[in-house]
């Protein structure tokens, strides 16, 4: 599936559902913050970076299915809490963007060199 595929079928959704068993920092999750999509997804690697419970989605253990659905119930039952965790991920993503983290790292290396 291509990039624009995906964002393609992000711009027709509201939520992405991620219970993977392992994970780096997922590009999907990057794209999804992105499109301002709110996330349910496993506590596992990078998931953790872009999830804050509550606020812009719910993490669950990988075999905890009772609380992937009741995230899921939760979310989908709920318009304005769907709304709330939609502008909470646009928010998220700000500190995704490239150059905020290039600022970072320009910061972390103008310390050392200070």
């Amino acid at each position: 599936m291509t990039t624009e595929t995906v964002l393609a079928h992000f711009a027709e959704s509201d939520l992405l559902f991620m219970p993977s068993l392992s994970e780096g920092l997922p590009v999907v999750g990057l794209q999804a913050l992105a499109m301002g999509l709110a996330i349910v997804a496993s506590r596992a690697g990078g998931n953790v970076e872009l999830v804050e419970p509550g606020s812009n989605g719910f993490l669950a253990d990988p075999d905890d299915r009772e609380a992937f659905s009741g995230a899921l119930r939760s979310l989908l039952s709920d318009p304005k809490a769907l709304q709330n965790a939609r502008h909470a991920s646009r928010a998220l993503a700000v500190h995704f963007d490239i150059r905020t983290v290039v600022d970072r790292y320009e910061n972390i290396f103008q310390e050392i060199v200070s």
